[in-house]
């Protein structure tokens, strides 16, 4: 309207949409309840016993020790693509996130579970044995497939995608590896000594701002507070 006006295309003189405002719609914050996530890593643990080469989930254990990285970092699906196999840091038990994967642009060390870091050792010893150089992708289902041409290929989004569209629909449940990152804020913030501040910097967030997008309204914690403050004020 504007290119029209300054060009006499149209008989305004005054922008009649100067100021006007179109409000985006509200999307339901992407969450998953603790019972879905355990119905797919079940899934992956039975199959455990009678995988194939050509099964979605096989190797089952690395896509295990994928899910539960993305369970208990919250990193982002980047982050996951671009760590190396160098960047399990044993002394520390700590995830090395490079700055390529990272929306900011920020290097930075994740704590890891004692289990976390256990399932990531053995997945990087596996790797070393089939020859594998600490510079390579980590989280590389190729390193387990057979490679007729022999040439080093890395995984993209669409192979994490696939897989996790996959187990969706064996399982019956929506999961992704961007709900984890939801997951973990909202849970975070559930506990009784939540810190904004360190979900902050577990997430990588250069604003709290940002960080509280992430975080769902636990309707349980609001009916808890409504009937603390009631149950005081009647008495």
């Amino acid at each position: 309207m504007a290119f029209a006006i300054k060009h006499n295309m149209v008989e305004h003189k005054v922008n009649p949409f100067n100021q006007m405002l179109i409000k985006p719609g509200k999307k339901d914050k992407k969450t998953m309840t603790q019972s879905s996530i355990d119905i797919c890593i079940n899934f992956l643990k039975d199959k455990q016993h009678d995988e194939f080469i050509n099964d979605f989930y096989y190797p089952c254990h690395f896509w295990l020790t994928l899910i539960n990285v993305l369970q208990y970092t919250g990193i982002r699906r980047n982050q996951l693509l671009h760590i190396r196999i160098g960047d399990v840091l044993e002394e520390s038990k700590t995830l090395f996130l490079r700055e390529e994967g990272s929306k900011n642009f920020y290097e930075r060390e994740v704590p890891l579970l004692d289990d976390v870091f256990d399932e990531l050792v053995r997945l990087k010893q596996a790797l070393l044995r089939l020859n594998r150089k600490p510079d390579m992708q980590l989280f590389n289902i190729y390193h387990f497939k057979n490679n007729k041409s022999k040439k080093y290929k890395e995984m993209n989004f669409n192979r994490i995608d696939s897989f996790f569209q996959r187990l969706s629909v064996s399982c019956g449940v929506r999961i992704t590896p961007h709900r984890f990152r939801h997951t973990l804020a909202t849970n975070l913030m559930k506990s009784p000594d939540r810190n904004i501040t360190l979900v902050k910097e577990l997430l990588g967030h250069s604003s709290i701002t940002t960080t509280l997008e992430y975080i769902v309204t636990d309707q349980d914690q609001l009916r808890a507070c409504l009937t603390q403050h009631f149950s005081h004020h009647d008495g």
